[in-house]
This record gives C-alpha cells, sequence and structure tokens, in this order.
C-alpha cells in the first residue's frame, strides 16, 4: 500500500490525526498570578550641604602643619584665633579654635576633632569639606569639615 513511504501505514496515520489534532486545537494562555503593582518610592535627598550660623561651634577633624611643610613655630591652642578657608565657596572666615577637654595643644602632624566658631555663617557640603587653618598668615593645620550622614 504506502511502499514509498519510509513510515509503515499504521505509524503513518496516527502521526497524521496528531498533527490534526495539533493544527485544530487553538493556544489559550495559562492565567498566571498577577504582575505585582508598581510603586513608586521617592527616596530621600541625601543632605549633602550645611550651613553653620556664626559662633556655632563647626565639628572639625585638624591636623597639624608640620614645620618642614611651612607650619608656624607655635601648635594651636583653643581660643587661638585663625583665618580658616573653606575649600567649598572658596569661604573664608575668622574662627576661634576649639580643642577638645583635657588637650593643651594641637601639635606638629597630630589629629584631633576639634570645632571652630566662625564670625561668620559658612557653608560645608560632604563632596567638599577641605579647610586649611592660617595662623599669623602661616599654615596651622589641614582637616575637614565633619558632616553626620543625618
Amino acid at each position: 500500500m504506502h511502499r514509498n513511504s519510509a513510515l509503515p501505514p499504521r505509524v503513518l496515520v496516527p502521526v497524521t490525526a496528531l498533527l490534526g489534532t495539533l493544527a485544530c486545537t487553538p493556544l489559550t494562555p495559562v492565567p498566571g498570578p498577577a504582575p505585582p503593582p508598581e510603586v513608586t518610592v521617592e527616596a530621600a535627598e541625601p543632605e549633602t550641604a550645611h550651613t553653620f550660623d556664626a559662633g556655632a561651634p563647626v565639628p572639625v577633624e585638624l591636623t597639624a602643619v608640620r614645620p618642614e611643610d611651612g607650619a608656624t613655630a607655635e601648635p594651636l591652642r583653643s581660643g587661638d584665633e585663625a583665618e580658616v578657608s573653606f575649600s567649598h565657596l572658596e569661604q573664608s572666615a575668622e574662627c576661634t579654635v576649639v580643642l577638645p577637654e583635657g588637650t593643651a595643644d594641637l601639635g606638629s602632624g597630630h589629629t584631633l576633632t576639634a570645632a571652630l566658631e566662625c564670625g561668620t555663617d559658612v557653608e560645608a557640603t560632604v563632596l567638599d569639606p577641605a579647610l586649611a587653618v592660617l595662623a599669623d598668615g602661616a599654615p596651622a593645620a589641614r582637616g575637614r569639615v565633619v558632616l553626620s550622614d543625618a
């Protein structure tokens, strides 16, 4: 009967019937879980700048400049008046140095956390917190304003 066919007749009929069934069966999507609703979350802007009012303590980390780097002969002490240059906005202010209680001075090459009380408002940013302290016109310390992550 089907001598030219590679498959015997009894195999050919079921395959043909299966193909006919598949061709007539419509494909319908299977319902699945609904996608989650879109939620928009507005992230709070991180605080990147802070203005310190005149007379308010500005928290700083200071490192005394060494004499071989052009430092003043005298170390910084609490109550010293200094010219402070803030790199942000190229600000400059006359400030009083306030060292931690029990600290006599900021010795050459040492680093500590202190405060500056400036005669004018100053602004500092997280991205540009650098500052330089000049005493009697010579470098006395370098450092940065310490801003909290709040």
